[in-house]
């Protein structure tokens, strides 16, 4: 039996400007912001533009091609 299990990272967490998604096929990326609110959405990319958003704690939704769904927290600085 294998168990293997994604390496997914974001970084650079604090993050000014561009944040990277390593170790998936990104299909959606969802921003919400810590009131539960959508911010940002992105499709077919593994670099968001985080730039113009204030400072804070978000969450990332990501989801891969088969549908699988991961949450990151970042934090912009």
């Amino acid at each position: 039996e294998s168990n293997e299990e994604q390496q997914l990272m974001v970084f650079p967490n604090p993050v000014k400007d561009m944040v990277s998604i390593e170790g998936m096929n990104v299909a959606e990326i969802e921003v919400y912001n810590v009131l539960g609110a959508k911010v940002k959405s992105f499709t077919n990319t593994n670099r968001i533009n985080v730039e113009d958003m204030p400072k804070g704690v978000y969450l990332l939704r990501i989801a891969d091609s088969e549908g699988n769904f991961f949450l990151e927290k970042i934090i912009k600085e």
